[in-house]
């Protein structure tokens, strides 16, 4: 699963958040991509993982001065991670991290940027990390093959990092129009079906966009029952939007309208 999708499917942080966090409230994803790219694009570990241990190891130099007795001095932060579960092959996050790329892989090659923060007030940081594979699936026979990966903080220390998310694009419709039944109509044929419980809004115009992922359609649509000829200005554009049953957009496509000019 990719990060933006997920932070869709659960309730915006909240930056003034109070209170008690618990393992489930933290987030750990990497990107896929190697280095760039928005983070709402990043793997998230979370598919068949029984655990995430984030640690932060010290480097300490410690030395005894004249009268003053030993003294400590923090030289460095070491920052880890350890992701422990069960080998569930088609995840994002898992098929890349147990490519054989990344298993037999050294320096750059392993080497991905992270996100580490609290789902609940979206704070936290952002940093590169080298991919260590203890363990691609092992265990004994009749158990579930067992995965152990440690995630090692690289290059510069991470940074503070506060999830905003970024746009993403609907998935894609195949939209086509023909001249409807009357004068001035157009009939659209879509691609694929409408999924369960979801339903269709359209707008036409000399020119049209599409919402992104998510977004709540108002003004400028109209719903469409699928199968009606709608009315549109021959040579102008029409879009078709699946949206949810909180009005969410989650699919889309258009096309240039080809209606019944009456000749």
């Amino acid at each position: 699963m990719l990060l933006g999708a997920f932070m869709a499917s659960i309730p915006a942080p909240v930056p003034e958040y109070d209170g008690i966090t618990t393992t489930d409230d933290y987030i750990f994803a990497i990107n896929t991509a190697g280095i760039g790219g928005d983070v709402d694009t990043f793997a998230v570990s979370q598919t068949a993982v029984e655990g995430i241990d984030a640690q932060m190891g010290a480097a300490v130099s410690d030395k005894q001065y004249l009268r003053a007795g030993m003294s400590s001095t923090k030289t460095g932060t070491q920052r880890t991670f350890k992701v422990t579960g069960d080998r569930y092959i088609g995840d994002d996050f898992q098929d890349f991290v147990f490519s054989h790329d990344i298993k037999y892989g050294v320096g750059q090659a392993v080497t991905v940027e992270y996100v580490w923060f609290c789902l609940l007030n979206g704070r936290g940081e952002k940093g590169k990390a080298a991919i260590i594979v203890n363990s691609d699936g092992s265990g004994t026979a009749g158990n579930t093959a067992s995965i152990d990966v440690d995630f090692r903080k690289t290059g510069d220390a991470p940074e503070p990092f506060v999830y905003e998310p970024t746009s993403l694009p609907l998935e894609p419709l195949t939209v086509v129009s023909v001249p409807g039944a009357m004068a001035g109509e157009t009939s659209l044929y879509v691609n694929p079906p409408l999924s369960g419980g979801n339903s269709y809004v359209v707008s036409t115009g000399a020119a049209v966009s599409l919402p992104n992922l998510d977004e709540v359609l108002d003004e400028g649509w109209d719903a469409w029952n699928g199968t009606d000829d709608i009315e549109a200005t021959d040579g102008h554009q029409i879009a078709v939007v699946e949206i949810d049953i909180d009005g969410k957009a989650k699919k889309g496509g258009k096309a240039t309208v080809y209606a019944n000019t009456g000749d």
